[in-house]
């Protein structure tokens, strides 16, 4: 027993000879797997100690017993150390690492993912590990890392992560969203406080039978915190500019199916929005055609939130109806479609409503229409003569 460490069935060959130590042949039963290694050392001069270990199907959790922190992790790890140097003074150590770890899986939120594999190999030298190349794989999701690491946190450490949404996004109760998305960027900070800066991309994006051509964003993570600076999407010849962020808590005590949900916040600008773009999933009863301008914010979770905004269209086509100075003022959630005020101009006709509707259709609305100067009515027989001014209000189903 070495501290919190326990090792059985220790079998060591070595000789001594004046002042140097030589171990050919160490093995144990360590962490749940076995060791095999050598050591050699020169009392005098430690400077010139090797160490090679090897050691196979140990237990992750079992690690938690050597880390300041509980890591929270689950699997079994190989591993292939060599190291050489004084190891009273760990920064003045130098060697060489390959790690293995299988059936791997992660802490907190990221347990949903399920068992994966991990493969790291660099070096190590003045407590800073440089990774020459680690690739981590789970259902869905694909990691490359490269870069230092150090016993506080990352230096320097590229990241590279290739993600299918239609297997990930089930995880955190996000349906119907497809697509593959490529993040890289560098992390940086504390392991207690991990920070992350740099770009997404996704070539075809489809959320709620919507699908988006391109996606780009540049993204920041801080903590428990993902914000999103200024991702644009594009479908056909409409552009769309969002900036929000996507927060997550630690799993409550009864695991990581009773975590909290994310928690999410945006704001949407769409300008231009070609109406035609959007004929693959409108009815047929709401094609038409012309540019309109969007503006809104939407917040809450995946289970219950709101949206808000404002629609602006200066001349539009619908069902060979001109309609000019459309403005809109709605909100939405997930019970229900709200349309607070809509103004437009059809055929040169005011047009005023409002309404409340369900998703599944049922509600009501209301329509003012006028005032008109019936003698310029369009489709009016030639002799019907109609004077003055008319205006009409009606209740929508």
């Amino acid at each position: 027993t070495a501290g919190p460490l326990l090792a059985q069935d220790v079998a060591v060959r070595g000789e001594w000879r004046r002042d140097a130590l030589n171990l050919p042949e160490v093995s144990a039963r360590l962490l749940g797997g076995t060791l095999r290694g050598s050591a050699r050392t020169v009392l005098d001069r430690l400077d010139m100690t090797r160490v090679a270990v090897v050691l196979q199907g140990a237990s992750v959790a079992a690690l938690d017993a050597l880390a300041p922190k509980p890591l929270g992790m689950a699997g079994q790890l190989d591993a292939d150390v060599i190291l050489e140097g004084d190891p009273r003074r760990w920064e003045d150590t130098h060697g060489r690492f390959h790690f293995a770890g299988r059936r791997l899986v992660l802490p907190g939120e990221l347990a949903r993912l399920g068992p994966g594999e991990v493969a790291a190999e660099g070096t190590f030298q003045r407590g800073l590990a440089t990774l020459d190349r680690t690739t981590g794989a789970w259902a869905g999701l694909h990691v490359q890392a490269s870069g230092g690491v150090g016993v506080d946190g990352p230096s320097g450490l590229r990241l590279g992560v290739d993600a299918d949404l239609g297997a990930l996004a089930p995880l955190w109760d996000l349906r119907n969203v497809l697509g593959r998305a490529i993040v890289q960027g560098e992390a940086k900070g504390r392991w207690t406080d991990p920070a992350f800066d740099g770009e997404a991309r996704a070539a075809s994006l489809t959320v709620a039978g919507i699908t988006l051509d391109t996606l780009q964003a540049r993204v920041r993570l801080r903590g428990t915190m993902l914000m999103v600076d200024s991702a644009t999407a594009s479908l056909a010849r409409s552009r769309a500019t969002v900036s929000g962020e996507v927060a997550w808590g630690e799993p409550a005590p009864a695991g990581p199916a009773a975590a909290q949900p994310l928690r999410f916040r945006a704001d949407v600008s769409a300008a231009p929005v070609y109406w035609e773009d959007l004929q693959s999933w409108l009815p047929g009863a709401a094609q038409g055609s012309g540019r309109l301008g969007l503006t809104g914010r939407i917040a809450g979770t995946s289970a219950t939130w709101r949206a808000e905004g404002t629609l602006e269209a200066p001349a539009l086509l619908a069902h060979g109806v001109p309609i000019q100075d459309l403005q809109a003022a709605f909100s939405l959630d997930q019970d229900r479609v709200v349309v607070s005020r809509l103004r437009a101009l059809a055929r040169g006709v005011p047009v005023d409503g409002a309404g409340s509707w369900t998703w599944d259709g049922s509600g009501d609305g209301t329509v003012q229409v006028g005032p008109v100067n019936l003698a310029g009515l369009p489709s009016v027989p030639a002799d019907l003569t109609l004077r003055g001014t008319g205006q009409a209000r009606a209740r929508v189903a």
